[in-house]
């Protein structure tokens, strides 16, 4: 394989297929408008006939607190458990979604792009679950490692020789500390992200079914060769930044211009900006599985078993 940028590839590849990133985005939408019509509805409530018209359109004030204050504390608790629900929700439409996605960049056909990337989300659904758990664990165990009892043992009282921070000698030593902490953490979630793709593609590629065993050779791939497989990975991550970077400062205006005498296009213009980042988000997720799926095909060497994606999905499934 003639050896080029995959990341741009990818985009490629996903970007041909609409209706799926399109569809992922849908989706994420309806579950923040579940998670905000509520709160709209309970903040509706407390300002109505209460407060002079416009009078908290910038920010609610002191006295609005104080007033509402166990209202607002109920709002707030609510709030904070139906956001739990719908990350639940979302993060097994993740898992679900992961399935559409490889599928599509699998299959040795075109068309049909809903009913494959809805077939394949099923057929990878309990695979991929498993995968999120696992990337759930080790999430937590790099935090312990990082913040925990290891880094304390390890760093602090073995190579630093202190029991607290403020022990150093100055506070910028003890700022560059943190610092060193916090990127170690964010170095290893990026990693373990990375590997939780490549391991959904392994076993969607493969047709496996142990996670336990695509992770080890996942993890395998990526340590032999983390150039050609991190790079397109992290050249996405850069994009998607880029991209939010891009719409949060267009937006900015716009936000600011809203005031007790604004009509509904500046709202309306904020739900546009909204819906678009959501829509590419969806799209460089899916442009994250074209380039795993090109760099395992590209460094994976077949496997001496019979290919699991030499029949298509058949026309009336």
């Amino acid at each position: 394989m003639e050896r080029k940028a995959i990341f741009a590839s990818a985009l490629a590849r996903a970007f041909r297929h609409p209706a799926a990133w399109l569809t992922a985005a849908a989706f994420t939408a309806l579950l923040a408008l579940a998670a905000a019509l509520p709160h709209l509805g309970g903040m509706t409530g407390l300002i109505d006939h209460r407060y002079e018209p416009g009078s908290l359109v910038a920010t609610l004030n002191e006295t609005f607190r104080a007033d509402n204050r166990l209202a607002l504390d109920a709002l707030s608790a609510s709030s904070r458990a139906m956001l739990s629900a719908l990350a639940f929700v979302a993060m097994l439409a993740g898992a679900f979604f992961a399935g559409g996605w490889l599928t599509l960049f699998h299959e040795r056909r075109e068309g049909e792009t809903l009913r494959r990337f809805f077939h394949g989300g099923a057929r990878f659904f309990g695979r991929f679950v498993r995968v999120w758990l696992t990337t759930l664990a080790l999430l937590t165990l790099c935090g312990w490692v990082v913040y925990g009892d290891p880094w304390t043992s390890l760093v602090r009282d073995g190579l630093l020789g202190i029991k607290d921070p403020e022990e150093l000698v100055s506070e910028r030593s003890a700022v560059t500390l943190t610092w060193i902490q916090d990127g170690l953490h964010f170095l290893l979630f990026g990693l373990v992200l990375c590997w939780a793709d490549y391991t959904r593609t392994r076993l969607a590629m493969h047709g496996g079914s142990s996670v336990f065993w695509a992770g080890l050779e996942s993890l395998a791939l990526i340590v032999a060769r983390p150039i050609r497989t991190l790079r397109p990975l992290i050249a996405l991550a850069l994009v998607e930044a880029g991209i939010l970077w891009l719409l949060a400062s267009a937006q900015s205006p716009l936000e600011h211009s809203i005031g007790a005498d604004s009509s509904l296009a500046p709202v309306l213009g904020l739900a546009a900006f909204g819906l678009l980042a959501l829509a590419l988000r969806a799209l460089v997720r899916g442009a994250r599985y074209a380039a795993t799926t090109a760099a395992s095909h590209e460094l994976v060497p077949p496997i001496p078993i019979a290919d699991p994606w030499r029949a298509d999905v058949p026309a009336g499934a």
